[in-house]
Order: structure tokens, then C-alpha cells, then sequence
């Protein structure tokens, strides 16, 4: 048989506790029930965050609808628009045997054009800040016996702010000397344009252009080596054929002389 008394004794020994009120029952399951909210709330935006930033790491590219937005720390290089051609500024002018001609300069994609007008056009790479460029328009004369010469109509360019002087040498040892124009018109650089023959002697070939900062201190020294070269001239007339005529012909620049 089962001794109760036994069986009873940690009953008697501790009687059980008095029961909670109702209304902390009540509380007590609020607070359960509160905690079960946050708690899923939580996971809820893990959840958003890991799908948003696999999405980020690994983008679709099969919807070419679809926009992209660079994410946080990114930094997108915005694009640059093509350089527009600015209008052409007028910097120096002039009359040859009443001619009247231009020197224009303007800035392109292909760098600072200088442009003479009733001549040439040549554009210089204005970032390499070179003291001075160099352009030449040319003459061919060609006499009746068929023998051509090769002499400069026009020397011209842009030179750096600091050049207060440039010095034309001639391959006759005569130098023709002329100074910057064209301060003030709004590009970093300055020009300078000589033409033959109210500037330089007519028929004269270029040696070399010398330029100098305001302190006479020489900046650079160029050898244009641009001159056309001149073909075999053509067989003298036939007998009895009548005198050939004298060809002048003009070689307009189209960039400049290295």
C-alpha cells in the first residue's frame, strides 16, 4: 500500500503559494506580447537590409529598363560636354599694299587656332604653356628660267604672357624684331604676326624665332623646319615657244612648324 502520509508531507511541509491577482496576469502577458513584436519587427529589417544590399552587390542586367543608383561612398564622375568652338576674336590687323588682313584666334577641340586671314590656320596645344608656336605662310616664285624660290610671306602664333619680345631671324643674318599683341582678349595666351614685306624683307627664308621675358632674359630659341620642299623645276620651253610667265604662289599654313 501507499503511505499517504508519506506522499502528502512536502505538501504540508510547504503549502502552496497564494495566487497572482487577475490583473498582473493580465500585464505580465502585455509585456509577452510586446517583446514578440519588437523581436519581429527587428528580424523584419535585417531581413529588408540584406535583401537591398545583396541587390546592390549583385545588380541585374537582364531589365534594360531598370535605373541604378550609386550606392553610399560612391562617387559618379559626371560628363564632360564636348568643348564648344568660342567665337573668333580679332587680335591684331593690318594693310598689306592696301590689302587689309586679320588675325583671329579662337579655341577649338584641336587647341588655340590662330587664323590670318587671306592666309593660313594653324591650331597650338595651348596645356604644353610653350613660350611660343610658330606658323608660316610661304611664297613660290618661280622665274622664267624656271628656277623656284621658297621665301616667308607671314610669321605668326601665340606667345606666352611673360614674352615681351620676338626676334625674327633671317637666314640672311638680318633679324626683324616685334612684340606681343592681342593683350587682353581673353586667352591665356598672347600673339604676334610679322609679314613680308612691310615686317620682313621680301624674299627672305626663315632661320630661327628667339624670344624674351620684359628683362631681356631669352625664354626659348625655335628652328622652324617647315618649308616646302620644291620638285625638279620643269623642262625649259621649246624653241620657238614664247617667254614663260613668273609663278607666285602662296602656301598657306595649316598647323604649326615644329
Amino acid at each position: 500500500m501507499v503511505d499517504l502520509n508519506r506522499a502528502l508531507r512536502p505538501l504540508l511541509d510547504q503549502p502552496p503559494v497564494a495566487p497572482e491577482p487577475l490583473e498582473e496576469l493580465k500585464a505580465r502577458a502585455r509585456q509577452r506580447r510586446r517583446r514578440r513584436r519588437v523581436s519581429f519587427a527587428a528580424a523584419l529589417a535585417s531581413a529588408v537590409a540584406i535583401v537591398v544590399t545583396v541587390g546592390v552587390m549583385w545588380p541585374r542586367h537582364d531589365n534594360p529598363n531598370r535605373i541604378e543608383t550609386a550606392g553610399p561612398g560612391d562617387v559618379e564622375s559626371p560628363t564632360q560636354p564636348p568643348l564648344l568652338p568660342t567665337r573668333p576674336v580679332v587680335v591684331a590687323t593690318g594693310e598689306i599694299d592696301g590689302h587689309p588682313w586679320r588675325l583671329q584666334a579662337n579655341e577649338t577641340e584641336s587647341g588655340l587656332c590662330v587664323n590670318l586671314l587671306e592666309g593660313g590656320r594653324a591650331c597650338f596645344d595651348a596645356s604644353t604653356q610653350a613660350a611660343v608656336g610658330v606658323a608660316v605662310d610661304f611664297t613660290v616664285t618661280e622665274d622664267a628660267t624656271g628656277t623656284g624660290r621658297v621665301s616667308v610671306a607671314a610669321v605668326y602664333g601665340p606667345v606666352r604672357p611673360d614674352v615681351a619680345r620676338i626676334a625674327i631671324r633671317l637666314a640672311s643674318g638680318e633679324v626683324v624684331e616685334t612684340s606681343p599683341v592681342g593683350q587682353g582678349s581673353g586667352f591665356a595666351a598672347n600673339f604676334y604676326v610679322a609679314h613680308a614685306p612691310t615686317d620682313i624683307p621680301a624674299d627672305s627664308e626663315l632661320s630661327e624665332i628667339i624670344v624674351y621675358d620684359a628683362t631681356g632674359n631669352e625664354l626659348d630659341r625655335l628652328e622652324p623646319r617647315c618649308a616646302p620642299v620644291l620638285a625638279d623645276g620643269p623642262a625649259r620651253p621649246p624653241a620657238g615657244a614664247g617667254p614663260r610667265v613668273t609663278l607666285d604662289v602662296q602656301i598657306r599654313a595649316d598647323s604649326p612648324c615644329r
